[in-house]
């Protein structure tokens, strides 16, 4: 109980240092962010007078059905156990008659103070399901310090509290932990907890139904596990209740789409899917983008040190990696395998459970020698762990678009001057049926200027530009709107060859610009031209993808132009440029 206790103390001071107060005294402001507006969203909308549909075309999370309703596409299991430290607050603003900001200072922290709260029930389950298995209390102990500093745990515990990936932590564990319970010693109620907590598992992510794979791993056998399910189905009136239990949660999603929607059920995640044909699981694991080995390797230890401890037993092998590689391999095939912008692969922190449950097993079984060869070890990736959420922290590693020259290039950067220094761009295409159709593919010659949609004002020399102080503009493509009304989503693929003379790059990106019939700007983006700093008389190529946003007329212009902000001397040339749309 001590190490729950502990990393509970630690927790608060970092929540009270970097996310409560911070150099600015008002990080709070940033609690909720991301995701996370779009789980919390439930509490302006049932409680106060935010209108969805206002939002609903600046939004990620609020989508339009075919009848034009609006509906929140997440699930409302997140916002239900935020609830117990929202409504709090907002009742007490409604005693007090002040106004209700629910994005001010008290409830930002309100939602903090739950993530705190989940995290310490989880950690007492897990610690609970530890003790279960007769696992000591120092490697318990060693277990949960190591998986909370040595994870991207701590970082959505802490930092970003508004996401789901804690609430399915902490409901997971305290589901495994009751389902072991019932394994053991079987009753009604550990059988009605069990489909309780389950219920409250898929109410906050749906695809996290897969838990129930790792049933038979956590049953010890499968003839442990058939002899709970006997006993289950031989008791007819706790099966009805169980079932009940698992249902009446469930019932408050329906209740929420039909009051958005006037169905009962919809589906709410419009143009998204799996590509189950094409999973990424080498990139799921292994890119540095979001490689979940990459960024937590102290999972792939946890899984190695098991299969190596339980090496003689085939069944207890297979109990484990069947489920474990069915999870991976449905998660792997979302379109968006890496899930946005995330600190590592977020997702796989609802199973952690079962990861650092593999841990100490393997602490547990193996002679003294391995144990200390693997605390060894552990202890070198949470330092690993703590610098990477520091340079995530301050966008010293991108938080969305790493690669492998990104990642050793920042690896030993702790500076704040490198904060913000890597470019590129590399957005991933959205979800398609259908092959994107080809609008534009050009490899541009600055010479014969070859694209009727490229203007360039300053010097060519051999098919390629040459920049300076003097040229601050000096290269754009500009696009009529009406090229790509009947596409639903629309990316440019562009890439360059840079040689820097003098001065510095940092300040030199390409720019995505829309302009109405007056020549306004209504929508901009720009990105840093070279993926890490460019070095001098080095030439360097560089490739990236973006998403061009659906002009709001015909008329509008869409321009992609190069700015010279830091007024560099260099060179661009062999420049291509392709755009591609989505129909359906």
């Amino acid at each position: 109980m001590k190490a729950v206790v502990s990393i509970a103390f630690f927790a608060i001071l970092l929540v009270l240092l970097l996310r409560w107060n911070g150099a600015s005294g008002t990080n709070y402001k940033q609690i909720i962010r991301s995701d996370g507006y779009g789980y919390y969203q439930y509490f302006p909308s049932l409680l106060g007078d935010n209108k969805m549909s206002a939002q609903v075309d600046n939004s990620v999370y609020l989508v339009k059905t075919k009848e034009g309703k609006v509906v929140n596409k997440y699930f409302v299991g997140t916002a239900l156990l935020e609830s117990p430290f929202v409504l709090p607050v907002y009742c007490f603003k409604l005693i007090r008659n002040t106004k209700v900001d629910f994005y001010g200072e008290a409830f930002q922290k309100a939602i903090s103070i739950a993530a705190l709260f989940y995290l310490l029930l989880a950690l007492m389950a897990l610690r609970a399901l530890l003790k279960l298995y007769d696992i000591p209390e120092h490697i318990i102990a060693f277990s949960l310090f190591a998986f909370f500093f040595g994870s991207n745990l701590a970082y959505y515990s802490l930092i970003e509290p508004s996401m789901s990936h804690l609430y399915s932590f902490a409901a997971i564990a305290a589901f495994f932990y009751a389902f072991r319970r019932m394994q053991l010693q079987f009753s009604i109620g550990n059988l009605v907890l069990s489909s309780l907590l389950l219920s409250i598992i898929v109410l906050i992510r749906p695809v996290n139904i897969l838990v129930v794979l790792f049933l038979p791993f956590l049953s010890g056998s499968f003839a442990n596990f058939r002899v709970l399910l006997n006993k289950i189905f031989n008791s007819l009136s706790g099966l009805i209740i169980a079932l009940s239990a698992f249902l009446i949660p469930l019932s408050i999603q329906l209740i929420m789409w039909k009051l958005q929607t006037g169905h009962f059920v919809v589906w709410s995640y419009a143009h998204e899917g799996f590509y189950f044909l094409h999973p990424q699981i080498g990139k799921f694991l292994f890119s540095f983008r979001k490689g979940f080995f990459i960024y937590t390797p102290l999972s792939l230890l946890a899984i190695v040190a098991y299969l190596y401890a339980y090496r003689k037993k085939g069944q207890a092998i297979l109990l484990m990696l069947i489920p474990f590689a069915l999870v991976i391999y449905v998660l792997s095939s979302w379109w968006n395998w890496y899930y946005g912008d995330s600190y590592g692969a977020r997702v796989m922190i609802d199973y952690l459970p079962v990861i650092i449950l593999l841990f100490a097993l393997a602490l547990n079984k193996t002679k003294l020698v391995f144990q200390r060869g693997i605390v060894l070890v552990s202890i070198f990736f949470v330092l690993l762990n703590i610098l990477q959420s520091y340079q995530y922290y301050y966008s010293i590693i991108s938080h969305f678009d790493m690669n492998k020259e990104k990642y050793f290039y920042s690896l030993n950067k702790i500076d704040k001057a490198y904060s913000n220094q890597l470019g590129g761009n590399d957005d991933i295409v959205s979800y398609h049926t259908q092959p994107l159709q080809m609008i534009l593919d050009k490899s541009v010659n600055f010479d014969s200027n070859n694209c009727k949609y490229l203007y360039f004002n300053n010097k060519s020399e051999n098919n390629s530009l040459v920049f300076n102080k003097d040229n601050e503009f000096g290269l754009s493509f500009k696009f009529p709107a009406n090229l790509f009304t009947k596409y639903r989503e629309l990316y440019c693929t562009l890439s360059n060859n840079t040689t820097l003379y003098g001065g510095s790059m940092n300040k030199v990106f390409w720019t995505l610009s829309y302009l109405d019939s007056n020549f306004t700007v209504y929508a901009y983006y720009k990105f840093k031209i070279n993926g890490v700093p460019a070095a001098t008389n080095t030439t360097r190529h560089d490739r990236y993808r973006f998403r061009l946003p659906p002009p709001k007329a015909k008329g509008d212009i869409i321009q992609i132009a190069l700015w010279n902000y830091g007024k560099a001397n260099f060179k661009i040339s062999d420049v291509n440029i392709s755009i591609r749309g989505i129909v359906e």
